[in-house]
């Protein structure tokens, strides 16, 4: 019986960020997400310095080049920082779904050609 709520807050004073969860947690009561603040089990805050990619015109031939590269080592890159582009909490659950699927499927790929290999 409980739900996740993600908030993000794009604020680069760090000595604002008590009072700016006090009044999330202030809003999302108003707003009727929350009964009151004892409906919260855990909360946490994390603070990135450079959370947002800045694009330049040879950026998606460099992230196509990097994608290549790892994937080429069974290395998937998802998410905000591991795709270099914006995603939210949604984009990265999908992501990370689709990549635990692509991982598992290659790791049968692989059993596959050891085991076609053994019989020779």
């Amino acid at each position: 019986n409980t739900s996740v709520i993600s908030v993000e807050i794009s604020q680069p004073d760090k000595a604002r960020l008590d009072d700016l969860e006090a009044a999330t947690r202030k809003h999302l009561i108003e707003l009727g997400f929350l009964r009151d603040e004892a409906d919260i089990c855990y909360a946490a805050r994390h603070h990135f310095d450079h959370a947002y990619p800045v694009h330049d015109l040879d950026r998606q031939a460099r992230v196509s080049h990097l994608v290549e590269f790892f994937k080429s080592r069974d290395v998937w890159t998802i998410g905000r920082f591991g795709a270099w582009r914006y995603s939210s909490i949604d984009d990265a659950i999908a992501e990370a779904l689709c990549a635990a699927q692509e991982a598992v499927a290659a790791g049968a790929r692989r059993l596959t050609r050891a085991a076609g290999a053994g019989a020779d």
